[in-house]
């Protein structure tokens, strides 16, 4: 054997011996993991009676959901006050924010589903901000214009 594969099968074997030693790690990391979350788990038959009634907070359950038509998509928003602003941006700025926010559709496939370019998304994305912005710092008309 020359040395030049001699050299070669040391690197290769170098190289083995790093997986290996990767996989055993990361074997090592799944399986206390694992051990950590089964001690951590507790059942619901073994819970006194105040910890389940502390887990039913009907506070947390939202009145009501608004659910809007995001360019045929149905996306519920169960904040009043921001469900209360996104209705008075026009469907297409609507559309755009709950698409992006609520579904995380990047500004390519927004703009794929609505027929407009990136650019154009991530425009009228800024401006609709700007509006929904306004409207809920300040209660203002989401067109800018003054409400005399």
């Amino acid at each position: 054997m020359t040395k030049e594969k001699a050299n070669r099968n040391e690197v290769v074997g170098m190289f083995l011996t790093y997986c290996r030693k990767t996989l055993v790690n990361a074997r090592t990391d799944v399986l206390r993991e694992r051990k950590r979350r089964r001690n951590r788990e507790v059942l619901f038959c073994d819970l006194r009676r105040s910890e389940l009634e502390s887990l039913a907070d009907w506070q947390d359950v939202p009145e009501r959901e608004t659910v809007f038509d995001a360019a045929g998509k149905p996306i519920g928003v169960t904040d009043k006050d921001l469900a209360d602003a996104l209705e008075k941006l026009c469907p297409e700025e609507q559309a755009i924010i709950l698409l992006s926010y609520f579904a995380g559709w990047s500004d390519r496939r927004i703009g794929e589903d609505m027929g407009f370019p990136r650019s154009t998304v991530q425009n009228r994305r800024a401006r609709a901000l700007a509006r929904l912005a306004d409207i809920l710092t300040e209660g203002g008309d989401p067109h800018g214009k003054d409400k005399d």
